[in-house]
């Protein structure tokens, strides 16, 4: 992420899952007050949240909040940023293989779960 100013501009936004750019924009209007309303928008391959902060402490908090939402490395995490612990969230067997469609431990990517993939 660079900066100009106090700009924030996230490289290589067409390799941004939408889903995440989903998360980034919700994160920014919940960040927004009546006085400030923050925005994503795209410049080239960028995504830049605008306008600039009034401060140093504030663009870090944002870009570390952006930073946690670019860290998820879900496989399922669909166009509205859903991940697996919201689409397998009604039971978890602890891995006994219920075959609930919304148990965890049946349904989640091991990215997720914290496994190593099927080598089938």
């Amino acid at each position: 992420m660079m900066t100009s100013s106090l700009e924030l501009r996230i490289p290589h936004a067409s390799q941004i899952h939408r889903g995440k750019v989903t998360l980034i924009a919700a994160y920014l209007e919940r960040g927004s007050s009546a006085k400030t309303q923050y925005a994503l928008s795209i410049d080239g391959d960028e995504l830049v949240v605008s306008p600039p902060f009034r401060t140093e402490q504030a663009f870090k908090h944002v870009q570390n909040g952006i930073g946690d939402i670019l860290a998820i490395d879900c496989d399922e995490l669909d166009n509205q940023g859903d991940t697996c612990s919201e689409h397998y969230n009604c039971c978890d067997c602890g891995g006994n293989q219920c075959g609930c469609r919304g148990c965890f431990s049946c349904n989640a990517c091991h990215l997720c779960t914290g496994e190593e993939p099927n080598s089938e």
